[in-house]
């Protein structure tokens, strides 16, 4: 990461929340679908996917989503 440039988590709330609204429901497949959006930051990134799950999986720990299921269901949570 750059100085200055925001996290990979914080990249993908910002981008999920211009999205989604609080309590809604999203998948990670319509995380993944913000893949070239991610790029246009980071266009070296390597291994994105596994950034976006590592990305989700920050954003549970921090109560920012909520994992529903194990088929990859999320719902983003109020600030």
């Amino acid at each position: 990461m750059m100085a200055g440039q925001p996290s990979w988590a914080d990249e993908l709330e910002a981008l999920l929340r211009a999205r989604h609204e609080a309590g809604e429901v999203f998948t990670s497949d319509d995380a993944y679908a913000l893949i070239p959006e991610l790029l246009h930051t980071r266009p070296d990134a390597r291994n994105v996917e596994a950034r976006v799950r590592d990305a989700l999986q920050q954003l549970k720990h921090r109560g920012r989503v909520e994992f529903l299921s194990k088929k990859g269901t999320y719902r983003l949570r109020a600030r």
